[in-house]
């Protein structure tokens, strides 16, 4: 007896992506614009309007990309939820993220990214975030003794910032406590 082929997680994403929004309610807007100056004026107006015209689903375009606008607690339920696997979020934002995110949580769906998303899940919980609360509050009492001690000194604020960011992610996340 054969024994049955287990399907591989990625082999969905070999399938011709479904770019075909036609079947949907909807218009474009301007040509190359699409709706993009309507939403950036006033995206709840223009999203209300879309829903009593076209109902909770619609097709858009916004600066010459297509898209679908879906308002409401069970159109999103069933997306976000995705009990059938209908939406891949991988699919959704490749091309556009994977240069960012290649990898993380957000580019991954269904079996792989539930799994993932339970490792990570227990960095976050209450008893974690306290204790990160507390030594990320050290490391800024720290940042502002040395203000105190450089006051007067011209600061590059942003790559001072960028800088403790990193010191926090470094301490908090890796261990590295070692300043340079």
């Amino acid at each position: 007896m054969a024994q049955a082929e287990i399907p591989r997680y990625e082999d969905y994403i070999h399938e011709p992506n479904n770019t075909d929004f036609s079947s949907i309610p909807g218009d474009g807007g301007l040509p190359v614009l699409g709706h993009s100056i309507e939403i950036y004026k006033d995206p709840y107006t223009w999203a209300v309007k879309r829903v009593k015209q076209y109902g909770p689903i619609s097709r858009m375009k916004m600066l010459g990309g297509e898209g679908v606008l879906a308002v409401g607690p069970d159109v999103n339920q069933r997306i976000l939820l995705d009990p059938n696997k209908e939406f891949s979020s991988k699919m959704g934002f490749m091309g556009r993220l994977t240069i960012f995110f290649s990898g993380s949580l957000i580019m991954e769906d269904y079996n792989v990214h539930k799994h993932q998303r339970r490792i990570v899940q227990t960095a976050f919980k209450n008893e974690a975030l306290k204790h990160y609360t507390s030594e990320i509050n050290k490391i800024y009492e720290r940042a502002l003794d040395e203000w105190d001690a450089d006051a007067g000194s011209e600061i590059l604020f942003f790559n001072y910032i960028k800088n403790l960011l990193l010191e926090v992610a470094a301490e908090i996340f890796i261990g590295e406590t070692e300043r340079g």
